[in-house]
């Protein structure tokens, strides 16, 4: 694997010749739709097949597999192009292997939305082992307004990929709640109808199991809420479910700040199956323009969570998106505009930036002017790439830790995948205990 930086002058079909591939090959991996708008400072993942094969009339994906003993899961993870479909054409060439990926095995869990598009959703499960279906919110009684999950849950099973759950304190207008945290903890009866719907509905709609989402709980009910989790994986160890939870980025136990004051690493890490580290967002909507995941924080909650929480149980947090704001910033007033990766590399098209890198925040960024408004206003954006994704995976890689996390798969991002599957491979799901050690 390569991961090339568009320099100024160059081409598709002149980055192919350079490397012995084809310019097919590069515009289907990196799902490149205008090769002819190939932006400065940009990065393309090159990959380098082991062994190919021409497809014939007649041919399936399915005897394809049987015939050079490869699983279906693989000859999708190895061929993005088909996107998760077994669609295959006379002469197409497809990948049958790739060498051994570099750092072995991992768990990989990505977020989706209900309204995900399908054909999004099926060329990402191949790499998955869990999908964490966002979300269930605990109602003031105890019930579980649920989302609408049918199709997440059929995709996830039909690929061989585990469904979860994600359980959340989301309050009625949609934000988190610290007062909706306060009256399910505090409330011995509340807590007791959650878990026992929780367990109702994770065997109705076949789950594998549930995440906890609890944020911006008081730092009074902390323990009440690594109780809670504790008891909801005894209880659901009996239908073998996973419990997971998901935690603020700290750097210590007495982080101050009601983010993360009601997370208590080492009671949650005791209590769950799994931990999943929110490791993004300290660039975000309201904030100062910066990275969304720059590596030196990113790097100091991982090193701080493993002294808490055993490796095996550590999911490391890969944002999939990135910022654009308008400037000069002004807090309180200023509010950044999401988009995706890959939207991110589009704009930076349309606007005729050169896309520049952050070497010690590991982070793409660049500048330009809109000129749609006037005075023109000036922007910064920030976002992920394929070298911003590689040091997050070889972080991973050198603290040892479990599982990369994608939030969140609602948009295609192919190099995302493309890195990982040739750094990793991905772990199938395993069924879950009492033990939560």
């Amino acid at each position: 694997m390569i991961i090339h930086t568009v320099q100024p002058g160059e081409s598709v079909y002149s980055i192919a010749k350079m490397y012995n591939t084809t310019p097919t090959k590069i515009l289907e991996d990196n799902d490149l739709t205008t090769p002819d708008r190939l932006v400065v400072g940009q990065t393309l993942v090159l990959l380098f097949p082991t062994r190919t094969y021409t497809v014939r009339q007649g041919d399936t994906l399915s005897s394809i597999s049987a015939k050079f003993g490869i699983p279906l899961r693989t000859l999708f993870q190895n061929n993005p192009v088909l996107g998760g479909e077994d669609a295959l054409y006379p002469g197409q060439i497809l990948t049958l292997d790739y060498p051994a990926p570099a750092y072995g095995a991992l768990s990989v869990n990505g977020y989706a939305y209900p309204g995900i598009n399908i054909g999004t959703l099926r060329r990402t499960l191949p790499y998955l082992t869990y999908l964490t279906v966002f979300s269930a919110r605990v109602l003031p009684e105890g019930r579980l307004l649920m989302p609408d999950d049918d199709i997440l849950i059929a995709e996830a099973r039909k690929y061989g990929v585990a469904p979860i759950l994600l359980l959340t304190n989301l309050s009625e207008r949609g934000g988190f709640s610290s007062a909706a945290a306060r009256d399910i903890l505090s409330n011995p009866a509340t807590r007791v109808r959650m878990v026992d719907d929780l367990r109702r509905q994770l065997r109705e709609r076949n789950y594998a199991g549930v995440e906890f989402d609890f944020e911006y709980v008081p730092a009074e009910l902390a323990e009440s809420y690594a109780n809670l989790v504790d008891n909801t994986r005894q209880i659901l160890c009996e239908d073998e479910r996973c419990v997971f939870a998901a935690v603020a980025p700290k750097y210590s136990d007495n982080q101050s700040g009601i983010l993360y004051e009601g997370h208590p690493y080492a009671s949650l890490g005791e209590a769950v199956n799994g931990i999943r580290l929110m490791t993004y967002e300290w660039g975000y909507t309201y904030g100062p323009p910066m990275p969304v995941a720059p590596l030196p924080q990113v790097r100091r909650v991982a090193e701080y969570a493993k002294t808490r929480i055993p490796d095996s149980k550590l999911t490391l947090g890969i944002p999939s998106y990135g910022y654009d704001w308008t400037l000069p910033y002004e807090a309180g007033v200023s509010r950044a505009r999401s988009l995706g990766s890959v939207e991110a590399v589009n704009r930076a098209s349309e606007v005729h930036a050169r896309i520049e890198y952050d070497n010690e925040a590991e982070s793409p960024y660049y500048r330009y002017y809109d000129t749609s408004v006037s005075p023109a206003a000036e922007h910064i954006v920030y976002f992920e790439d394929g070298r911003s994704i590689k040091a997050k995976l070889d972080l991973i890689h050198e603290l040892g830790l479990s599982g990369a996390g994608l939030w969140n798969m609602m948009k295609y991002f192919p190099q995302f995948w493309l890195i990982l599957h040739q750094l990793f491979d991905t772990v199938s799901p395993f069924p879950c205990n009492c033990q939560s050690n």
